[in-house]
């Protein structure tokens, strides 16, 4: 699978950094509203087509929002250490962060940029355990159970998330 960036096709950009498409761009947002849909489907206890239909969307929203604000955790965690990414790029199922061009970092600065990911995640969740103390609801509740869910898988060691990273750089610090 080819996920550099297309040359001239940035979406948009977020505190200088470029959000670009990748040739598996459009597999994205389905893949996260069949997602939002399935969750939906699942636990929400609403009867109704539609309301399942509704927050089937929300959560695809929200599941968007989480990752995107996660990307925004990288950004400022490589912005604080002078090494942000290059580019975020949207592939088929996430986004990913790109550097270019790079002279080797120490582990402080990889262990920084790598943090903010899950950091913001876990913001994330307890802004949103604290909206489901005082107001109740599924939505809190999800937002809440996938920001932890996400700041916590995505420290273990594996190929390909930020675990990968964290856990080589703490061996080399």
């Amino acid at each position: 699978m080819n996920n550099e960036p297309l040359q001239n096709r940035t979406l948009f950009t977020v505190l200088g950094i470029p959000w670009k498409l990748t040739p598996t761009s459009l597999q994205f947002i389905p893949s996260r509203l069949a997602t939002g849909l399935i969750i939906a489907f699942i636990f929400v206890r609403d009867g109704t087509l539609g309301g399942r239909l509704t927050h089937g969307l929300i959560f695809a929203l929200i599941l968007l929002a989480s990752q995107f604000l996660h990307i925004i955790g990288h950004i400022l965690g490589g912005k604080l250490v002078g090494h942000p990414m290059s580019a975020s790029l949207i592939i088929g199922y996430q986004f990913t962060t790109y550097y270019t061009d790079e002279p080797p970092l120490s582990p402080r600065v990889h262990l920084t940029r790598t943090v903010g990911g899950p950091l913001m995640n876990f913001v994330i969740a307890i802004g949103a355990f604290t909206a489901w103390r005082i107001f109740g609801g599924t939505i809190p509740t999800f937002t809440f159970i996938l920001n932890l869910f996400l700041a916590s898988l995505l420290f273990l060691p594996f190929k390909g998330i930020d675990g990968e990273i964290f856990w080589r750089e703490i061996r080399r610090s």
